[in-house]
């Protein structure tokens, strides 16, 4: 999992994502999955909290709700959004 995060290039949120599915791959939970988030705390960027609960595809949904959150709409409204340096 440190690996994959540490090998991706990108956006923190997409690393972060690919260390799941990667941990998942090499055996994940034995109780299985059924819930993923992401939380990112930055001083100069407010803070983002994703989260999948009770789906038969949690990491595929978070991938879904990472898009969202990456289109101009939602990039707009969160520059609006205080951070803990502001």
């Amino acid at each position: 999992m440190c690996n994959a995060f540490k090998s991706k290039q990108g956006a923190l949120e997409h690393r972060i994502l690919n260390s799941l599915k990667k941990a998942l791959e090499a055996g994940g939970d034995k109780r299985g999955l059924i819930s993923a988030s992401i939380l990112i705390l930055s001083l100069n960027a407010p803070p983002i909290s994703l989260r999948i609960d009770y789906s038969v595809d949690p990491l595929k949904d978070l991938e879904r709700l990472i898009q969202k959150c990456n289109e101009p709409s939602y990039q707009n409204w969160l520059k609006e959004l205080p951070t803990r340096n502001a």
